[in-house]
């Protein structure tokens, strides 16, 4: 069973751009690398600029794949 996760990113001064692209990659990482579900991704704006995120993990061995992924770590850091 997949585990559902809601992130939220509040964008640093002039940064909001740089944010959305580096989301849109980790988005297309995860599916590349088959660790999300198949259901859609969510991915809102607030007005101050805060971005909601809401996906399913394929499953908990997925979630551990990530946390060891050399990408999926790159774009969290």
């Amino acid at each position: 069973m997949g585990r559902f996760v809601i992130t939220s990113f509040r964008p640093k001064p002039g940064q909001q751009q740089a944010l959305l692209a580096v989301i849109a990659r980790h988005w297309q990482l995860l599916q590349a690398e088959q660790l999300v579900s198949t259901r859609p991704r969510y991915a809102m704006q607030a007005a101050d600029g805060t971005v909601l995120e809401v996906f399913e993990w394929r499953s908990e061995q997925a979630v551990a794949a990530a946390h060891q992924h050399p990408g999926v770590q790159a774009l969290w850091a």
